[in-house]
């Protein structure tokens, strides 16, 4: 639908001091108007360099752009977050974070206080039953089920249970 660009939106974090700014947005998953979920590369300078020990990689904001969470004890697992969903079939909206680079996919609770499932390695690509090699995307189905497009490298889509199993895939170059 249509939406009008607020100018300043989004205020920089508590940390963003001298050259430093949010990182390149990857992912946004809104749970309701006032706690939108927002996956992010770091923190970056002008030059686009990542601050050592940079931080800011899931952080949720209002409607007024304020950030009013930051999952900073998450910080360490995360390489580069690259999209972030909450299923819509899920009565608990866990929040997905698939960490492209990291090859592995994170599942934490909603209110980001518990890492509930781990699917993948972290830092180990692969293309057997229990690794990825960069995925993309995670579609959700009705009766738990969820798709995960695990394309850049493998060219497939990964079919798992509701508490992760992997079921099948399907896919070729």
């Amino acid at each position: 639908g249509e939406y009008d660009g607020v100018e300043d939106w989004w205020k920089p974090a508590p940390d963003h001091t001298g050259p430093w700014t949010w990182g390149e947005v990857s992912g946004v998953a809104v749970d309701n108007p006032d706690r939108i979920i927002v996956a992010i590369w770091g923190d970056r300078d002008e030059q686009g360099r990542e601050r050592e020990g940079s931080t800011n990689y899931l952080v949720v904001v209002d409607r007024d752009g304020n950030m009013v969470e930051n999952w900073t004890q998450w910080d360490s697992i995360f390489n580069k977050p690259h999209q972030v969903y909450i299923s819509p079939y899920d009565p608990e909206q866990r929040v997905w974070v698939i960490d492209e680079t990291g090859h592995i996919i994170y599942v934490f609770s909603n209110d980001g206080e518990q890492l509930l499932m781990t699917l993948g390695e972290k830092n180990i690509a692969g293309e057997d039953e229990t690794h990825y090699a960069q995925p993309q995307d995670v579609a959700f189905l009705p009766d738990g089920k969820f798709l995960v497009a695990d394309g850049l490298r493998n060219i497939r889509i990964v079919i798992r249970d509701a508490d992760g199993s992997y079921i099948s895939e399907f896919g070729e170059r």
